[in-house]
């Protein structure tokens, strides 16, 4: 599910970024329509080979810092437990599930934990 997450955002992103550069480069080119065209050089080639490098590179950053596990804290707001469960009720955060599964299980080390740990650990009966 992560991996088509990832494809899915870096599809949009790509496009994105694609639509803005072909509309800065049409709008350079209006600018500059009363001069002749140059020739096809080495230089613009490159230039067009970092552009594409660069969107794609952007794009791929935007869509797999996410899923970073260091990262987390930053992009996960939430988890959603079965309906049945009602013991989360109210919990909008990992602190405050944390003070739920603390106040159930007993005593919890201090300790930051992954998401994934209150997930597993609120599916225990």
């Amino acid at each position: 599910c992560s991996t088509i997450g990832v494809l899915s955002t870096i599809g949009s992103q790509v496009s994105l970024f694609s639509m803005v550069g072909l509309s800065v480069v049409r709008l350079n080119g209006i600018r500059q329509s009363l001069r002749p065209p140059g020739e096809i050089s080495r230089g613009k080639c490159l230039r067009v080979v970092l552009g594409v490098s660069f969107i794609f590179t952007i794009s791929a950053t935007i869509a797999i810092l996410p899923i970073i596990s260091g990262l987390e804290d930053f992009f996960v707001n939430g988890l959603k437990f079965p309906d049945q469960l009602q013991l989360f009720i109210g919990t909008p955060n990992k602190q405050n599930i944390l003070l739920v599964i603390e106040a159930y299980f007993g005593r919890m080390k201090e300790k930051t934990l992954s998401w994934e740990i209150p997930a597993v650990m609120a599916t225990l009966r």
